[in-house]
């Protein structure tokens, strides 16, 4: 394996030794990815999946398992969101657009919820998303957003925005729970 940057690691929750890791460095672009790969022995061996970037200028935000099913897999980049339902070998693409961050519902991991400049919110397991936009800031000038979720208190979602515009000062974050 060459030495990509890592921006998201997916270890299979009863079978540590499959892994998969995606690369590129998608916070300050040092390098960029080569896509999603894959181990089965515990990292000792790692193979490309489906997932293959074309664009020597893509990267890879960040990889999940599906909690119920590790078979499904999903990967957030800096050219959409894509998912696999055959654990890695075939890959298709669910939402446009660099994707930041995402995050499965605590309780029902069908929902989930996406951003990139905008917040959006799958309720069939990232097949179709919806864009929201009701009581947030205009994404005009939003450059990032980070998304939390707890099972402490599954009806909220935690947003964590930057305006971009002056480069993500402090004094520019917007939090938003609902």
């Amino acid at each position: 394996l060459p030495s990509p940057g890592v921006s998201g690691i997916a270890i299979h929750p009863t079978n540590p030794d499959i892994m998969y890791i995606g690369t590129g460095d998608s916070d300050a672009t040092d390098t960029y990815g080569l896509g999603v790969f894959k181990t089965t022995n515990g990292g000792v061996d790692w193979e490309t999946t489906g997932f293959i970037f074309e664009d020597d200028e893509e990267s890879i935000t960040k990889v999940m398992l599906h909690p119920n099913n590790p078979e499904i897999v999903y990967a957030s980049s800096t050219d959409g969101m894509w998912k696999s339902t055959d654990a890695g070998i075939t890959w298709y693409s669910v939402l446009n657009g660099r994707i930041r961050d995402f995050e499965f519902h605590p309780e029902n991991p069908d929902i989930i919820y996406a951003a990139r400049d905008r917040f959006y919110v799958s309720t069939d397991g990232g097949e179709d998303f919806e864009y929201i936009d009701s009581g947030l800031p205009s994404p005009t000038n939003i450059g990032r957003i980070a998304i939390a979720v707890t099972p402490a208190d599954p009806s909220m979602v935690y947003l964590l925005m930057a305006d971009d515009s002056d480069g993500g000062s402090p004094e520019s974050m917007y939090s938003k729970s609902s």
